[in-house]
């Protein structure tokens, strides 16, 4: 009995402080529904690396037409199988392209509407996230390839990457012998950039799942500014800085937005990492339906004067996103996702052919431990 209680007494405690976090959240998610960020705020940010390129937190999604767009969506698909002694990796990518007529969308594909997988056979190397960290590498370079050919065949006016636009710097590897394999997709990812700017192609990363806390992180930075000027009063009376502390950027602006709105773009100077290239990602988040989580939108560019370009492709993203009310994603993107996944059965087809023409049914098949007859 007294280990039951103790269980009790904590899992209440817990509850009271997930509601008291719940509450607090509201209450400031309402409040910043509902404010301007003065001008003068707005252009003392702007000088910083990381910065609001609007006064409203929150701004409504317009309606777009986007009869005669040319919109690519492109995603990869990966398995990984660990053998007695090696490992296989298989990987793919499609590009999905959706031209949209006034009163129909047309669908194209490339290479092909099931293109083969990559194979990949190695050794086994130290560990698994070493394993990991290469297939990610192969699928990364796979879906650049892929995007860069279709841009320069089917010449879309958009292309959408499934996750972030730029290659993240926390793919890199530890390990040396990985290093060059790291190098070579920073390459065709550069190759990647260049070719949509020859096409005036915009490159844009859908982020369906992201534990950012950049825009949280902007609007605790502003408070005290916003506290200065008198405008945010009401905060004092609740804790704010906890909040901010412990929320991602999904869970409060969930909280925040509403269905058909968008936050204010955010403008982040950054870079191409290895080559220090400059660009500009600008990252907004959308609510396009009401019963999910919001999208992150990261628009990659190279043009500073450009400040309307995120906004715009927001209200396109909106408008490919409407068509399930509790699944938000762009249909190109759903397209590419159905057709590029690569099955178990697929990769068992695949494995015990190679196996059995390499004479290595038994030798080189599953672990003992996956081959326990208990």
């Amino acid at each position: 009995m007294p280990l039951l209680s103790s269980i009790e007494e904590t899992i209440t405690n817990l509850i009271k402080r997930i509601t008291l976090h719940l509450e607090s959240s509201r209450f400031i998610s309402a409040f910043f529904r509902e404010i301007s960020i003065p001008d003068d705020i707005i252009k003392g940010l702007q000088k910083k690396e990381i910065c609001f390129l609007e006064e409203r937190p929150i701004v409504p999604l317009e309606a777009t037409d986007i009869s005669g767009l040319r919109v690519l969506g492109v995603d990869g698909g990966m398995q990984i199988r660990s053998l007695s002694g090696f490992d296989i990796i298989m990987v793919r990518s499609i590009a999905a392209m959706f031209y949209h007529r006034p009163d129909s969308v047309v669908a194209s594909y490339f290479p092909s509407k099931t293109p083969d997988p990559d194979i990949l056979i190695i050794p086994s190397l130290t560990t698994r996230e070493e394993v990991d960290k290469l297939a990610t590498m192969k699928r990364l370079q796979s879906e650049y390839e892929t995007m860069k050919a279709a841009i320069t065949n089917m010449h879309p006016n958009i292309a959408l990457l499934d996750g972030s636009v730029l290659p993240l710097e926390s793919d890199r590897p530890q390990t040396p012998s990985l290093v060059n394999e790291y190098r070579h997709t920073i390459k065709i990812f550069t190759e990647l950039l260049i070719e949509a700017e020859k096409n005036q192609t915009t490159l844009v990363g859908v982020v369906k799942d992201t534990r950012s806390r950049l825009f949280v992180q902007l609007l605790a930075n502003l408070v005290p500014a916003l506290l200065k000027s008198g405008i945010a009063k009401e905060l004092l009376d609740t804790d704010y800085r906890s909040v901010f502390r412990t929320s991602t950027d999904i869970t409060f602006i969930n909280n925040l937005s509403r269905e058909h709105e968008r936050t204010s773009i955010i403008r982040e100077k950054t870079h191409i990492p290895e080559l220090n290239i400059p660009v500009i990602r600008d990252v907004t988040y959308i609510k396009p339906v009401v019963f999910d989580i919001p999208l992150r939108v990261e628009v990659l560019h190279r043009t500073p004067e450009n400040t309307d370009l995120a906004a715009n492709v927001a209200e396109i993203i909106q408008a490919l996103s409407g068509s399930n009310p509790a699944y938000a994603m762009p249909n190109v993107l759903m397209e590419a996702d159905a057709r590029v996944r690569i099955s178990n059965e697929e990769m068992d087809l695949i494995i015990d052919s190679i196996l059995t023409r390499a004479g290595l049914k038994f030798i080189g098949g599953e672990k003992r431990r996956s081959r326990s007859p208990f």
